[in-house]
């Protein structure tokens, strides 16, 4: 619980932005930085649409993280970044250098906030695609 009402975001353990490119897209580009760039163990899970990512920092620390795609309306995606294990200023310098190295995913002009979506009106991209199957 933080001490003060302003350090609330400071201690949040998740991060979100939003793209228009396809998840497939997404979670591959995420995890080609990841893996490949940044030299973490990924997982990726397609059928939630979810990566989790490990990754050894030079000082002995384990960081872990996960970032998962959720469709809010028709070509519109979130994806929602979780802390897992490690400490906040580690994963906060990891998000930051994912997301200045995946920014040709995100929309132009779109700013380091993402405004609050209500969680309860998201759906992985497969739900939403079985859906309109129906």
């Amino acid at each position: 619980m933080p001490m003060f009402a302003g350090d609330a975001a400071s201690v949040r353990r998740s991060t979100r932005f939003h793209s228009q490119r396809p998840p497939g897209e997404i979670l591959l580009r995420l995890q080609h930085v990841l893996s490949a760039e940044l030299g973490a163990h990924c997982r990726l899970q397609h059928d939630q649409f979810k990566i989790v990512a490990t990754l050894q920092q030079p000082t002995g620390q384990t960081l872990s993280c996960t970032a998962q795609v959720f469709t809010v309306a028709p070509g519109l995606y979130l994806v929602d970044w979780r802390r897992g294990q490690g400490d906040l200023p580690a994963h906060h310098r990891l998000y930051h250098e994912v997301r200045t190295r995946v920014s040709d995913l995100l929309p132009p002009g779109s700013e380091e906030r993402t405004p609050p979506v209500d969680m309860a009106t998201v759906r992985t991209p497969e739900s939403a695609s079985a859906r309109s199957r129906r």
